[in-house]
């Protein structure tokens, strides 16, 4: 679905949200409070953490492109992480000019992942691409977003990406195109690029997307945040059932069912030969 027919533009839906709320509810789920958001947030970065460590890869020296750099959480997590380049890369003006007066160690760039004329560099040893790749709802843009990433990795060099990775390929809002498993492995193997891990990050924590071919203990879950996400960002609620929800998460539900879940999840991919 081309932009025309969708009626999305990417950069002014991302340079509008991130002027009214430049944090993680602008970059997160902007129908939860900034309790539940934080707390997503951490998830993700604890899995994330978990996904390098099962990979037997980290960032320390490594040089990182950072795709959709949002509101800088990840360019922070990087920064911890000790990586020996950086740069960040947004759709939004309002983000990379931001961005660089906070961390004018690193490097940031205004442009669209998907224009196959965009020049970040390469020879990146990691590309970053949290939560970025299902805004792409057209097509053809997301097959020349995952070629020219792959075009920016060094041999060896790892992509890291988030999405839900679903049975079947389905579209939940105008900017969110969730591409299916069996999708996102044919584009990547087109690409070079093999698939080394996968890691849940979410079951119940964050609310499912609605639509795809879940099953209908997830669809009737969806349905509930579909219509009760206002007494989640209730002050008080937000925060006790983020807590609750992030407890189960961690304690039984990403072991037991996080794979299967219609829910976001980190995929690792190698350019070239997986060891």
């Amino acid at each position: 679905m081309s932009k025309e027919q969708s009626g999305y533009d990417p950069a002014t839906y991302w340079e509008d949200r991130l002027h009214k709320h430049f944090d993680l509810t602008g970059v997160g789920h902007g129908s939860l409070g900034p309790q539940h958001n934080a707390r997503m947030y951490l998830a993700r970065q604890r899995t994330l953490t978990l996904a390098l460590r099962s990979v037997g890869r980290s960032l320390e020296g490594c040089r990182v492109l950072d795709v959709g750099c949002g509101s800088g959480f990840y360019t922070e997590y990087c920064l911890r992480n000790h990586v020996g380049e950086y740069v960040g890369l947004d759709i939004a003006q309002v983000s990379v000019e931001t961005l660089r007066r906070q961390y004018p160690q690193f490097r940031f760039m205004i442009g669209d992942v998907s224009d196959e004329r965009l020049l970040p560099g390469s020879d990146f040893d990691v590309v970053l691409a949290a939560d970025v790749l299902f805004h792409i709802v057209d097509d053809e843009a997301f097959s020349q977003a995952l070629a020219n990433i792959a075009v920016w990795l060094n041999p060896g060099g790892l992509l890291v990406l988030s999405d839900v990775l679903p049975r079947v390929t389905f579209q939940s809002a105008p900017h969110c195109r969730y591409r299916s498993r069996d999708d996102y492995r044919a584009l990547l193997n087109q690409n070079d690029l093999r698939v080394a891990h996968e890691e849940p990050i979410f079951a119940l924590l964050q609310p499912p997307p609605h639509g795809g071919s879940a099953g209908p203990l997830w669809w009737a879950y969806a349905w509930v945040w579909r219509y009760g996400w206002r007494i989640a960002r209730i002050p008080g609620v937000d925060r006790l059932l983020a807590r609750a929800l992030g407890w189960l998460d961690e304690a039984f539900f990403l072991r037991a069912l996080g794979r299967g879940a219609p829910n976001s999840k980190w995929l690792l991919a190698v350019k070239g030969n997986v060891a």
